[in-house]
This record gives structure tokens, C-alpha cells and sequence, in this order.
């Protein structure tokens, strides 16, 4: 397991734009940044994933 930070501004930005909790921004700043796929199975953060540019892993097709 590794800690990393999270850039708590972008995260917010995040949060406001889509309207979502700051909670599940962080994930998506994190993957953002560190350049690496998020895996999740909530449609929506699955959607603000691929506008954001990211690489999304997971959903309810995801067959895991």
C-alpha cells in the first residue's frame, strides 16, 4: 500500500464543477495527477472520469 497526497484545491475544483462530494474528488485528482487508472463501479464518477480525461476501470459491464 502506498499513501499519497492529494492537492486538495483541485479536488475541490473538482467537487464544485460536477457537483459531487469532495470524498470521491479526491480519488479522481489523485488518478489525474499520478497519471494512473481508477477502478470503481459508480456510473457517475465512471462518467467524470472520462470527461476529466482518465482512464476508467470497473462499472457495471466491468464483469469482475
Amino acid at each position: 500500500m502506498k499513501i499519497v497526497d492529494v492537492d486538495m484545491r483541485r479536488a475541490l475544483e473538482i467537487a464544485w464543477e460536477h457537483k459531487i462530494y469532495a470524498y470521491d474528488a479526491c480519488y479522481l485528482e489523485a488518478s489525474e495527477r499520478l497519471n494512473l487508472p481508477l477502478l470503481t463501479f459508480d456510473n457517475n464518477m465512471i462518467k467524470i472520469g472520462k470527461v476529466l480525461g482518465l482512464s476508467m476501470l470497473g462499472g457495471k459491464d466491468a464483469g469482475i
